[in-house]
């Protein structure tokens, strides 16, 4: 969470992390701080072929 916190304090428009499916816990965890699933693509990682995910959070907004 410091991190997001950062990059909100900083000005950062948004925050974009890559990922690959299937690894649920993690998923949860990018949603629980607010990121959504931005794309998703074939890609090939270590030989074999994957899903790609990008994943963005924008910044939060001052109230």
């Amino acid at each position: 969470m410091k991190r997001w916190l950062f990059c909100d304090s900083q000005g950062f428009a948004a925050v974009q992390l890559w990922t690959f499916s299937g690894l649920n816990a993690a998923r949860r965890l990018y949603e629980s701080f607010g990121f959504t699933l931005h794309k998703e693509w074939q890609g090939d990682q270590w030989g074999r072929m994957m899903t790609e995910q990008q994943f963005s959070r924008q910044q939060a907004r001052a109230e």
